[in-house]
């Protein structure tokens, strides 16, 4: 048992084999137990049983298989408390600069309490990756002991033949989207936000006029009134002057959130660079 916080429990291919149009014949198979996950080493020996099974009946593909989607994921065992650090600082990571999403996507995230966070694509509601708690979705366990991170992706018919998903680059699609998320997730309580912004001024890393301008901005965005305060040109602009300086709309009520990335997911991403 390491000193992480995350326990490292699972890390492979969730079951969501799928193909677009055939022919004449459609054939889905289970390779793993509903809510396990198959290792990327056993996913071409998990596939020949099946086609060899089919051939017994004499039903042979005469093209090569292929892959449509692919999904990678990790699941990691951590006290309830870190669970839900974890799935509260990947939902705050599109507001902040330091620690932006690759490629630039968004999150948002559903449930009360958050339960799951998904990535979507920039200018689509394509899900990329998505972090959520399996046992809340189970209805097994303790919440938010047992955090998936999982990555999704798909492919053109007959773009990436199922002989060429290999370990590494499993690996490599869920390095992807979780391998670079790193930096400091910092997302203040309304009064902890006011003394912060304070203290900078004091600090003379603020003028006051940014201060202020700033403070309102981040009680607009947290009430969800950005929309319809600002134009589309000055709302961007107050994004991004929020960004640069480290600051990411806390929602009402919740509590002061200050993280470090790197360390809750050190140990998923050690697990899964040992394969890549």
């Amino acid at each position: 048992m390491s000193d992480s916080r995350f326990q490292v429990v699972a890390f492979g291919l969730d079951d969501m084999t799928r193909s677009r149009e055939t022919c004449r014949l459609y054939v889905q198979a289970k390779l793993v137990e509903p809510g396990e996950l198959l290792s990327p080493f056993e996913l071409w020996p998990a596939f020949e049983s099946p086609l060899q099974r089919m051939a017994f009946l004499g039903l042979v593909s005469v093209e090569p298989a292929w892959v449509t989607r692919l999904d990678v994921a990790v699941d990691a065992e951590c006290r309830p408390e870190d669970g839900k650090l974890l799935l509260d600082a990947l939902d705050a990571l599109d507001a902040l600069e330091a620690a932006r999403l690759p490629n630039g996507w968004r999150t948002r995230s559903v449930g009360v309490p958050r339960s799951t966070v998904y990535f979507s694509a920039r200018g689509s509601e394509k899900v990329t990756a998505r972090s959520y708690c399996r046992n809340l979705k189970t209805k097994q366990g303790t919440p938010f002991g047992l955090i998936r991170l999982e990555a999704q992706t798909t492919f053109d018919p007959l773009a990436r033949l199922l002989s060429s998903v290999e370990p590494a680059f499993v690996a490599e699609v869920w390095l992807s989207r979780f391998g670079a998320l790193a930096g400091q997730v910092e997302r203040l309580g309304r009064e902890a936000q006011v003394i912060e912004l304070a203290h900078k001024v004091a600090q003379d890393e603020l003028r006051y006029g940014q201060s202020e301008r700033l403070s309102m901005f981040l009680d607009l965005e947290s009430l969800e009134l950005v929309d319809s305060f600002y134009p589309p040109s000055v709302l961007s602009a107050r994004r991004q002057e929020a960004r640069k300086l480290g600051f990411a709309a806390n929602e009402r009520g919740m509590p002061t959130l200050k993280v470090d990335l790197d360390d809750l997911l050190s140990s998923y991403v050690s697990v899964v660079s040992d394969a890549a």
